[in-house]
């Protein structure tokens, strides 16, 4: 069960991350929410934002299929992070649950702690492609 479980999850993130790949392939003119906040003048060109994109879209199948775990997992919590960051408002954030509702930060927050749980059981993942090469 343990397993179907981290296989739901591990498609779960790879959607996330696809779709925010594609959005960034498809319409680079959002730029990256990561340096739009906190480094306001430095936007790089379409052409790095759409390779970003592609590197995320080869990100999202390397996690779907659990592929170079040791090296996809840690890549898909630093990406979950580097948006969390870009949703950050201000210091207090954190706080705002109680003074204002869910923010951004928050729900983004939620996914990077859940993005630890694949690596917190990865022995227990069989349905991971490297797991299965390693058996054979």
């Amino acid at each position: 069960m343990k397993a179907l479980g981290l296989l739901l999850l591990r498609s779960g993130f790879s959607f996330l991350v696809a779709v925010w790949a594609a959005a960034r392939i498809v319409s680079p003119e959002g730029g990256i929410p990561l340096l739009a906040v906190w480094l306001p003048g430095v936007q790089p060109d379409a052409l790095s934002i759409q390779l970003l994109g592609g590197l995320g879209v080869l990100l999202a199948v390397l996690v779907l299929t659990g592929f170079f775990r040791l090296a996809a997992y840690p890549m898909l919590v630093l990406g979950l992070l580097a948006a969390a960051v870009s949703a950050w408002p201000f210091p207090a954030a954190p706080l705002d649950l109680v003074a204002g509702g869910v923010t951004p930060f928050l729900l983004h927050s939620v996914l990077v702690l859940a993005a630890f749980a694949p690596l917190a059981f990865y022995g227990d993942d069989r349905f991971a492609l490297d797991r299965l090469f390693m058996r054979s």
